[in-house]
This record gives structure tokens, sequence and C-alpha cells, in this order.
């Protein structure tokens, strides 16, 4: 697997993982609702991305390339949804689509032009043998040129809006709002470089595979937020999900360590071992369940702030 896949299935794994975290905290929390939405065009443009990498013929590449396009074209009206809650955050998830009609029907209609001959005249695919850094290369068409300007122009309005919606904010709101509109921020400005801007002044595709890197920065801007300022609402989940993970590598490492030993130790003495080890593996997971508490949750405090107590019971 090269560099370029590895950097596209992490950015895929990190934006769906923090997409599907950020809703479960409060699935009617119109924010929550929005920033998952947000997750979808650009979970959709990465693995379009994989596939493009993996394309093993013109036509597959050229598909991959025009559904890339298509996807990736909805991710600033998405970001205008996700403002538009944090804005008005009594306001259901369908006021927030209707507030960006005109990015959205924009969108729209250069997705179908995506898959017009206009937009994509041709594709390039590497030589055999070629280094990993050769990607496949499109040979685009006049219409490239008003899908460069629509997301010029949409990263403009964006930023307009945000800054303004963050001055008029208080409290809460307005540091989500600066969150967001700081991983807005980096996130088209580096995705837009990469995708579309150095390409097109350097004849080569080669910086665009690395364009999902803007998804990874995202998620971390949006995780420090998350952990460190609250954020959209999440820190308990995340303190859960630390307090489990901990607990649970604990335990199994317990479980493994027990039951290969005794596996090792009875195998010369007990003619039917197979259940045995297991046996003792799982007495030794119940008594350490209560020592492991304790060291878990002092852990946890230093990670988290605001920690609170995990019930051994609920656990178990």
């Amino acid at each position: 697997m090269t560099i370029h896949e590895i950097t596209v299935l992490l950015g895929l794994l990190m934006d769906l993982t923090l997409g599907v975290l950020v809703f479960l905290t409060n699935t009617k929390r119109p924010a929550n609702q929005q920033y998952f939405t947000l997750t979808l065009p650009i979970a959709a443009w990465q693995g379009a991305i994989w596939l493009v990498l993996r394309a093993g013929n013109p036509a597959a590449a050229e598909l991959a390339i025009r559904i890339a396009s298509a996807t990736c074209i909805f991710v600033p009206p998405a970001f205008n949804m996700l403002r538009f809650a944090m804005k008005y955050p009594d306001q259901p998830w369908i006021e927030g689509v209707r507030h960006s009609k005109w990015f959205l029907g924009t969108a729209v209609a250069l997705g179908f032009v995506c898959f017009s001959p206009v937009f994509l005249k041709d594709v390039i695919m590497p030589a055999p043998g070629s280094p990993a850094w050769e990607v496949v290369e499109p040979v685009y068409g006049w219409a490239f040129f008003p899908f460069i300007l629509y997301y010029i122009s949409a990263f403009c309005l964006l930023v307009f809006r945000f800054y303004k919606d963050s001055k008029v904010a208080t409290g809460m709101q307005r540091l989500e709002i600066q969150f967001v509109f700081f991983g807005c921020i980096v996130t088209i400005i580096t995705g837009v470089s990469l995708a579309l801007i150095f390409p097109l002044f350097t004849d080569s595709s080669s910086t665009a595979p690395f364009a999902p890197t803007s998804v990874i920065l995202l998620n971390i801007i949006l995780a420090y937020g998350i952990a460190t300022r609250r954020i959209l609402d999440m820190p308990y989940v995340l303190r859960r999900l630390a307090a489990y993970s901990l607990l649970a590598v604990y335990l199994s490492g317990i479980y493994f360590l027990v039951w290969f030993v005794s596996d090792q130790i009875l195998h010369d003495f007990v003619k039917d071992i197979f259940p045995l080890p297991h046996y003792l593996a799982a007495i030794s997971i119940a008594f350490s369940v209560a020592p492991a508490h304790g060291w878990m949750q002092k852990f946890a405090n230093q990670l988290f702030v605001n920690y609170q107590t995990l019930d051994v019971s609920d656990t178990l």
C-alpha cells in the first residue's frame, strides 16, 4: 500500500469515526446532525480518491475522478449548514438545508457537469514500473475552470459568514463557531491547493492524493476543541471511550497472559485441557476489574478534565 493510499484511508477513518461519535453524543441537536452530514460528502470524496489510486484502467480511473469531483462539490454547502445550525441552535435540521438552497443548487448543477465530456476529456495512467508518487493524470476540459471558481467563491463567502457569526455570538456558541471556522479555513485552503491549484499550475496531479490531509487537519482541530473546550457537546463520550478502551486493553492483556501461561504449564498434566486455561483467564479478569478501575480513572483524569467516576458495576 502506497503512502497516498494510507493517507486517504487514515483521513476516511478519522472522518467517519468523529462524525459518528459527534452524532451519537446528541442525536437531536441540529449542530451534531449537521456535523455528521458534513462528514458524508467528505467520506465519499475520500473513498473516490482511493478508487482513483486503485484504478487499473483508464475507464475506472475516469469514473472515480468524476465521482470525487461531484462529491467534494457538496463540502461547502455542508459547512454552511453546520454554520447555520450553530448560529441558530433551535432551528431543525431541514432549516439549515433551506438556508443553503443556493449553495446546494449550484453544487447539484456542477455535480452533473462533472460527468460531462466538457469537464474531463481524458486520463493518463502512470507507466508500468513508475515511481509510487506518479498517479493518474486527468486531462480537464473548459468546465474545470467554473468548478475552481465555484470553490474559491464558496470559500470566500463561508469565511465572511463565519467571521460575521463569530463577532455576534457569545459563550460556548462563539467558541464552537470559531473552532469550526478555523477548521473550515484549514480544510478548504489545504484541500483546494493540493487537489486543484497546484495541479493546475504544475501540470501534475502528484499532490492531489495528499488532499485528504486537509480532512485529517480538520479532525485534529475539532478533536482538540472537543477534548479541551467541550465543543459539539461531546467530551463525555470521549472520556467514556478512553476509559473503556484502557479497560479493554488491560483486561485483554490479563486474559491472554493467564491463558497462555496456564496452557503451557497444564498441558503436560491435564489430558483434556481446553476449557481450563480459559476458565482461569476469565476468573483472573473478574478479580482484575476492581484494581484496574483505580489506575484507569487516574490516567483518564490526566487526559481529560472534569472526568466523572466510572461505575465498576455498570461496566460489568
